[in-house]
């Protein structure tokens, strides 16, 4: 017998204010649970009469209205996919869709981030990409938008399948001054350091010792088929803490891997820094980088393979953005035993079903399929077979690829580049003072942090 309260979101109720009702739960499954009366939307009706009539009828008119709305959402990604857009996205490896999100979901999406920073109490370091959640909000992002009809639309299958696969949500905030360097003025930033952070680039999913248990998978890339990213706030202006990408750099990777085995050997046994970063980058990568601004409510799509970074944030706002990681059908299908995908790290569109054909020009990027062959022949020659811990990171191999969304790469960009900041900036040094050793401009720099404008005037006053 119940003899005390229920405490609820709105205070205490007595028994006889309560009913059976159902509510969401962090897996996503429901749960019957008590809740008051009055609370239609989740109390279970086992009444007949006008009353069952009456929740009948709700649950009717928002059915038909959800129905509505998810039509309206599938015709407007159908036309975003239009071929023009198919073939960019093709030859660039990235793609902006403007105005995919609906306005309501980014709202309460925002809303529910904001609240999460006013309770935080250890700092906002965590919503700098290491923040994974399942709240119903950012889920929506996926779930009631029209980003599964374009994924169903770019790589196969039914939307229901990416909305029931959307079960994390990686908060990505970047706040004014982030990635600026530690310059005198935090919301600026230098053009020779923006040169080193370009040249430190990543692709998601590479073994590195950043976050022990989580991403020093070492022995194992996990990779997936399409980067999407969500933006919650209006970036018009490059250097907001955007997201940056190299164009066709997934066809310049694929083919770099393809016709150098032991670099993705590399890549795949001891990590990231086998990555072709820092002054391979302009040799590796034709085109220029591109800051993806937008408006909240854009969406980017990214291939797996397309090169790309965050640029540093010297706006006067906060960086609102949430990143999702899915794979198609076509993905497992052609999955290797242990689960891995390294086809698709060589042919970067091998899953991606509704991509045109690949156009002449872009032959002399991608590698060939013998390139392929022999590739993925090395790579089985030389796997390893997995000892006792191997086996458990098999078994723990689902639950990695959700949690990798948590894993900010902001501290291992900020470390490649460095060296390439350095290096940079003292050879633009030695060009401007020939007369001085290179050895005492390298110490000069060092000593102001690398901060080329401070090492001048310095240079200048031992001049």
């Amino acid at each position: 017998m119940l003899t005390r309260g229920f405490v609820g979101d709105g205070g205490v109720a007595c028994p006889s204010q309560l009913c059976l009702g159902v509510a969401n739960v962090a897996s996503g499954d429901m749960r019957v649970v008590l809740v008051e009366r009055s609370d239609v939307a989740r109390r279970i009706a086992f009444g007949g009469g006008a009353e069952l009539r009456g929740v009948l009828e709700e649950l009717e008119a928002e059915r038909a209205k959800r129905q509505v709305q998810q039509h309206a959402l599938d015709a407007h990604a159908r036309q975003l996919c239009h071929g023009a857009m198919r073939a960019r996205l093709r030859a660039d490896g990235y793609a902006r869709l403007a105005s995919l999100l609906p306005a309501e979901v980014v709202r309460h999406a925002r809303a529910e981030i904001n609240r999460q920073l006013g309770i935080a109490t250890a700092g906002t370091d965590a919503f700098k990409a290491k923040t994974l959640t399942s709240h119903p909000a950012l889920l929506a992002l996926i779930k009631e938008s029209g980003v599964p009809r374009v994924l169903s639309e770019l790589l196969g299958g039914e939307p229901s399948y990416y909305a029931s696969r959307t079960t994390s949500a990686q908060i990505a905030l970047r706040f004014p001054g982030d990635m600026c360097g530690g310059a005198a003025d935090a919301l600026s930033v230098s053009a020779s350091h923006f040169e080193g952070l370009r040249k430190g680039w990543h692709i998601d999913g590479t073994p590195n010792n950043f976050l022990p248990g989580l991403t020093d998978h070492f022995g194992t890339i996990v990779n997936f088929d399409v980067l999407v990213g969500c933006l919650l706030s209006d970036v018009p202006e490059p250097m907001a803490g955007e997201l940056c990408v190299y164009p066709g750099s997934h066809h310049a990777l694929a083919s770099y891997f393809a016709n150098h085995v032991d670099e993705l050997v590399n890549l795949r046994s001891v990590g990231s820094a086998h990555l072709p970063t820092g002054q391979q980058t302009d040799a590796l990568f034709k085109r220029r980088v591109v800051h993806c601004t937008g408006k909240a409510g854009d969406v980017f799509l990214a291939n797996y393979m397309t090169a790309h970074l965050i640029a540093p944030n010297t706006s006067a706002d906060i960086r609102y953005a949430v990143y999702f990681r899915l794979t198609g059908p076509l993905f497992e299908a052609h999955a290797e035993g242990d689960g891995s995908h390294p086809r698709s790290m060589l042919s970067p569109w091998v899953d991606w079903s509704g991509l045109p054909p690949r156009p002449a020009g872009e032959e002399a990027e991608e590698a060939d399929e013998q390139a392929v062959a022999r590739a993925l022949d090395a790579l089985r020659q030389r796997r390893q077979p997995p000892g006792a811990a191997g086996l458990e990171a098999v078994e723990q191999k689902r639950a990695l690829e959700r949690q990798l969304s948590v894993v900010n790469y902001d501290y291992l960009q900020a470390q490649k580049s460095s060296e390439t900041v350095m290096t940079s900036a003292s050879s633009a040094l030695a060009e401007m003072f020939p007369g001085v050793d290179a050895e005492i401009i390298a110490d000069t720099l060092a000593a102001c942090g690398g901060n080329e404008e401070r090492a001048v005037a310095h240079l200048v006053e031992m001049s």
